[in-house]
């Protein structure tokens, strides 16, 4: 089971795994980011690009000026899928800017890069990051530093723990969020799949929600287990697994 890792990044290695026998699972992934796995458990960035897409058409009142930001070489993230979206409002205003994974994983760089992008978008009303994993403090550094805090609105996908106090202090507008026991859980289901050498679900097929969370929505609690409890206060998704499988799974999360 391989967290995160496009197919693209590991081709010669799957290649290897399937001349084996060895059952390969990317979690975390789907096939845009490459082929190769036996089998794929999608954490939803599609859908959640998709969400935050409408919100912003809904929060603007259809007068969107945003700048969405992609990792080159990462089209595990759908960001094309939320710009291509918003696009669909014809009184919106869209763009989209890719950098490097070394952009984004450097504080410097990061805080270099949005300053930048913010003096050439100054009428910019919305930011789109690719995920809430990245480093999100030189972001908001470069934000103040402008004098936008306050007036740009920052989205992303992927809700982390470390986040809850920039969405409670309002440096976060809105963020999608995914129950990682959820994902932990279906990414089995999948292993068990493909050892009993049974169909696997395509990758966007597994029925994973997602929920959209702003402020007055959030958790109480940064922690993960506090999301996914968030998330089954909404559905149970461990019942059918504990059904499915005959084993109980009273004791997690």
């Amino acid at each position: 089971m391989a967290v995160a890792v496009s197919g693209i990044f590991v081709q010669q290695q799957l290649a290897q795994a399937t001349q084996q026998g060895v059952v390969t699972i990317g979690v975390n992934v789907s096939t845009l980011g490459g082929p190769g796995y036996t089998g794929y458990v999608d954490g939803r960035e599609p859908v959640s690009k998709a969400v935050l897409a409408s919100w912003i058409a809904t929060d603007s009142q259809q007068k969107a000026k945003a700048v969405f930001l992609d990792v080159q070489g990462n089209q595990d993230l759908a960001v094309a899928v939320g710009a291509t979206l918003l696009k669909q409002c014809s009184t919106c205003s869209v763009k989209t800017e890719s950098w490097s994974p070394t952009d984004f994983i450097n504080p410097v760089n990061e805080q270099q890069k949005v300053t930048a992008l913010l003096q050439t978008n100054q009428d910019a009303q919305y930011l789109v990051l690719p995920t809430d994993g990245l480093p999100l403090a030189p972001v908001f550094q470069a934000i103040s530093q402008a004098g936008l805090a306050g007036t740009l609105k920052v989205v992303s996908s992927d809700f982390d723990p470390p986040s809850l106090a920039a969405l409670q202090s309002g440096q976060l507008s809105a963020v999608t969020v995914m129950s990682q026991e959820w994902l932990a859980l279906a990414s089995i289901d999948a292993v068990d799949r493909g050892l009993a050498k049974q169909p696997i679900p395509a990758a966007d097929a597994w029925g994973i929600g997602i929920g959209l969370i702003d402020k007055s929505n959030a958790p109480s609690t940064a922690s993960y287990a506090a999301f996914d409890g968030y998330v089954r206060s909404k559905v149970d998704f461990v019942a059918p697994y504990a059904t499915a499988w005959n084993v109980d799974l009273s004791s997690i999360g």
